[in-house]
């Protein structure tokens, strides 16, 4: 009787392959993983900047422009060193998207600016460092010199819910009602330069503070006669 012997068969890069159908995959979950864990941090630590600032106006000490500046602050201090935010006086010409500022350091394309006279939207096309221009995506609807104007690659702002007349919390009365908004875009704190999986494009917490203002009384100073 005659036994024949099987030869096991190699099969030589089977791992290879194994991983080359997983490795999409698992790169997919994988950047998912850390576009989710970086926005969870900025949020937090977004959320945390904005409370900050609704402390700030509920106290009453500071005015609007300073709590802004020391919200954007405390982010740069966490480690969102790409946030950029420039406050500047410039003149303005209604019709005209040229505005002229004393100095465009901080000033950048891309950057959203705000201000008097300036249309909700507008970004900053180009800057020109010889002349110190700006130039806008659209035209100023007001004439002015002197305008105090932001421009940053966020949002900040802080807003009177219960008043919008009384924006300054230093003149807000007892229990008005603050919303501080922080809203920072994605593309300013990624990590990846590889294509977003996530379909989220910005980060955006609102803090909300009532002023501790105290209510003012009037004493009578007069000694009463018997």
């Amino acid at each position: 009787m005659i036994l024949s012997r099987r030869t096991k068969r190699t099969r030589n890069a089977t791992a290879a392959v194994q991983l080359a159908v997983c490795m999409p995959f698992l790169l997919t979950a994988l950047l998912g993983l850390w576009e989710v864990g970086r926005m969870v941090q900025v949020q937090n630590l977004a959320a945390n900047a904005a409370r900050e600032g609704g402390r700030q106006a509920a106290a009453g000490i500071n005015n609007n422009a300073t709590i802004c500046q020391n919200v954007v602050n405390d982010l740069v201090m966490n480690g969102l060193s790409n946030i950029s935010y420039t406050s500047v006086s410039g003149s303005t010409t209604s019709g005209s998207n040229v505005v002229s500022v004393p100095s465009t350091t901080g000033l950048s394309p891309g950057q959203t600016i705000t201000g008097t006279g300036i249309p909700t939207g507008t970004t900053i096309v180009s800057v020109n460092n010889g002349s110190n221009q700006i130039t806008l995506s659209q035209n100023a609807t007001a004439t002015g010199s002197g305008v105090s104007m932001i421009g940053s690659n966020i949002s900040v702002t802080l807003t009177n819910a219960t008043n919008a007349s009384r924006s300054n919390p230093q003149t807000a009365n007892q229990l008005d009602q603050f919303n501080m908004t922080v809203t920072i875009p994605y593309s300013v704190i990624r990590w990846s330069v590889v294509a977003q999986i996530t379909p989220t494009t910005a980060i955006s917490v609102t803090a909300t503070w009532y002023s501790m203002m105290d209510t003012p009384c009037s004493i009578n100073t007069t000694i009463p006669s018997n």
